[in-house]
């Protein structure tokens, strides 16, 4: 993994000698990246003040990170011959990967759709914790965003390395077939108890002065009797007794009728970017809808529900003339959920030749 970096302390050594360089680490209180290059895949270990706080295990697109990957790491490197290089980080980089987990992981190409930059905008409006991976046959790069904050932006081709702003613009020029793959984070449950990556500065608390409530005036109010009104009693029939309506009312809507074998529901097609759906996540979704090649449809649990859809979630969207299309429904969260819209991929209305706002069928 491509890393902004302060220092080295130490470049392409053996892994061989992974207790005497932890060590090493340890007293000097290390805070950065040991990367070690293993023959088929990469890892990073952070350390906080020389102790290693996780580790990230990188196999091409698949990336996985947590506490728990620290040991296995280490083991592994003792074993193989792999080399070694250690950075420093800036605490702000660093606070990124501490005591955080990949969540889910958006795999695509850039195409026409989005570029590196709109994507990161994105990100930052809605506060994502996230990093993206851009790569084509001669080069790759990495943006890194912490709670809708960009920290760091690295980019490495047959010309060298940049970083940051001259990162972004180079990675701005990749277009077309460039893939990308967007890994977003969470939080694990030893965050809460991990140090803050900036100093925490408290304003002296002054102590609250007792303020003793004034009593409250009462006044003496004199109700005037109500005359002339009289006791009213209704009497109700019971049910069975009342007379059917000889014809329903035109105010009264007709009942639903009943369903019978498969549900059908008829939803409006919306997009990410729609406002008026309230969804969580929109970020991660706006990159699902632009950058998925695959067939399928978003909606809530309301209306995975009300199709009562089986384990594997394969539905049908109903498309003009009745012709049937088949997807995979995926959940979106939106509050409140109304079982009334969907989004499909950028891709799959493009092929469908399906329009925002329009009224499609789905049924499982």
């Amino acid at each position: 993994m491509l890393v902004p970096f302060a220092n080295t302390k130490f470049d392409n050594v053996s892994s061989r000698d992974f207790y005497s360089r932890n060590k090493e680490l340890k007293d000097c209180n290390f805070n950065g990246g040991l990367s070690i290059t293993f023959p088929d895949h990469e890892s990073v270990i952070f350390y906080v003040e020389g102790m290693p706080a996780t580790a990230l295990q990188e196999y091409n697109r698949w990336v996985s990170l947590g506490d728990d990957l620290i040991e296995p790491v280490e083991n592994k490197a003792i074993n193989v011959d792999a080399k070694m290089t250690a950075f420093e980080m800036p605490p702000g980089f660093l606070h990124i990967f501490l005591h955080k987990h990949v969540d889910s992981t958006v795999n695509g190409e850039l195409g026409s759709y989005l570029s590196v930059r709109n994507m990161v905008r994105n990100f930052e409006d809605e506060h994502s914790t996230c990093f993206i991976k851009v790569r084509d046959k001669e080069a790759r790069g990495y943006v890194f965003i912490n709670f809708g904050k960009q920290v760091g932006a690295t980019f490495e081709s047959e010309s060298g390395k940049s970083y940051d702003e001259n990162a972004m613009k180079e990675m701005d020029k990749l277009k077309g077939k460039a893939r990308v793959s967007i890994y977003f984070l969470e939080l694990s449950h030893a965050y809460m108890k991990s140090p803050p990556a900036q100093p925490v500065i408290e304003a002296p608390v002054e102590p609250v002065k007792e303020v003793k409530p004034e009593p409250m005036p009462v006044r003496s109010l004199q109700m005037n009797p109500v005359e002339g009104v009289k006791s009213i009693t209704y009497i109700l029939d019971k049910p069975s007794s009342m007379p059917a309506p000889a014809s329903m009312p035109a105010s009264m809507p007709a009942p639903a009728p009943e369903i019978i074998g498969t549900p059908q529901l008829k939803l409006i097609v919306v997009m990410s970017d729609d406002r008026f759906v309230s969804l969580r996540h929109r970020s991660k979704l706006r990159a699902l809808e632009t950058m998925n090649e695959e067939n399928i449809a978003w909606v809530d649990r309301k209306t995975l529900a009300s199709l009562n859809v089986k384990g594997d979630h394969k539905a049908s969207l109903i498309l003009s003339g009745g012709k049937e299309y088949p997807v995979t429904l995926r959940e979106m969260e939106i509050v409140p959920e109304e079982s009334k819209y969907v989004i499909l991929p950028l891709k799959l209305r493009k092929r469908l030749d399906i329009n925002k706002g329009a009224m499609i069928g789905i049924k499982a």
